[in-house]
């Protein structure tokens, strides 16, 4: 089915300032046909209802979140080798 014509072509060409030949025009016209052809088979797939987005079916899992056992200052205090205080003393890490 033919959408364009070379008219269109034509003035299409006109209206960017540029100069094709008849072969060119013949060209252009069976190209640009082609693809407004496949434009429109795109356009009457029928789409109503649930689309496949993927062929797969993966679903994501999800772990629970659950609240932490050491919740008590004492507790992780005990695991720490240095301590000043109620703070767990670590390695200078930055130069001066």
């Amino acid at each position: 089915m033919e959408l364009l014509t070379k008219e269109k072509v034509k003035h299409v060409a006109d209206l960017a300032h540029i100069s094709i030949t008849e072969e060119e025009e013949n060209m252009y016209l069976n190209q640009l046909n082609d693809i407004l052809n496949e434009i429109k088979k795109i356009e009457d797939v029928d789409i109503d209802g649930d689309i496949m987005i993927s062929s797969c079916d993966n679903k994501n899992c999800y772990k629970e979140d659950t609240v932490g056992i050491m919740d008590k200052r004492d507790e992780i205090l005990k695991n720490s080798k240095l301590r000043k205080g109620d703070f767990i003393v670590v390695p200078k890490v930055l130069n001066d």
